[in-house]
């Protein structure tokens, strides 16, 4: 199954299946969104290989153990070995850095994982998104964590949005959704489901709304429009596979 579209291409290398966006592509931003049935991304060596495949060293992995918080942490010194899941990257689910050759990695599995990239600054972040992180804001924390610590104008901001439950499977019952709106104040986001009392809630369009009223323009946020659900044959997906769910992995660096 090939998920390849106007946005991204998916790749297989040695067995491991990824995707990459284009546009990062273009710009020479190493990355890759790792998929498939095959790996379940929560080994440090599924983490390594990913990296390997995509030419960035495997010691310089920075993996946080994602809380679904909106707290963003700012990678600022190299490191020689891993930090994974460390003190310093505890309970956070973004990351920002401008030190070229580490990798910044998150994971999902129907979440929303996001790349951040700044030509001008040349500066990455990776953030992780579920519900509650979206409706906390952390695609915006992590625009005022680039902004604030590397002087970084929204204007210049790539941001790209990896594989995530959609709008057509994201389904609520009536509290969450109340909370939802009142958060977002925008009916669009919402559609009522017609065979019972549950709703519809459209998790990537609540981030491209609020990454729009950060600052970041619109022709700058790269949505891959593929959905975890629809695609549960190569992609993890919690709500299709349940307790015992794999996740997927986003990783990207500089050179």
């Amino acid at each position: 199954m090939d998920l390849s579209n106007e946005y991204v291409i998916h790749k297989s290398n040695n067995g491991i299946e990824y995707l990459q966006f284009r546009k990062l592509l273009e710009l020479d931003v190493p990355h890759a969104y790792g998929i498939g049935h095959n790996v379940n991304y929560i080994e440090i060596n599924e983490f390594k290989n990913l990296c390997e495949i995509i030419g960035m060293n495997s010691k310089k992995i920075v993996k946080p153990l994602l809380k679904h918080t909106n707290k963003v942490q700012v990678i600022n010194k190299d490191i020689s070995e891993p930090l994974y899941e460390k003190d310093e990257v505890l309970n956070v689910d973004g990351l920002v850095t401008n030190i070229k050759g580490i990798s910044l990695i998150t994971t999902g599995a129907d979440c929303i994982d996001m790349f951040f990239y700044d030509k001008e600054k040349q500066v990455i972040g990776n953030s992780h998104s579920g519900r509650v992180g979206t409706m906390n804001q952390i695609a915006v924390n992590t625009i005022e964590k680039m902004k604030s610590e590397y002087g970084c104008n929204p204007c210049d901001i790539i941001v790209c949005i990896c594989p995530c439950d959609r709008v057509c499977h994201y389904n609520v019952d009536e509290e969450t959704k109340n909370l939802f709106y009142d958060r977002f104040k925008d009916k669009s986001l919402i559609r009522p489901n017609e065979s019972d009392e549950s709703y519809y809630i459209d998790l990537a369009g609540a981030n491209k709304n609020m990454l729009i009223e950060a600052g970041v323009k619109k022709e700058n946020i790269i949505d891959c429009k593929i959905c975890t659900e629809c695609n549960s044959q190569v992609l993890h997906s919690y709500r299709v596979e349940g307790k015992s769910f794999g996740k997927n992995a986003a990783i990207i660096a500089m050179k």
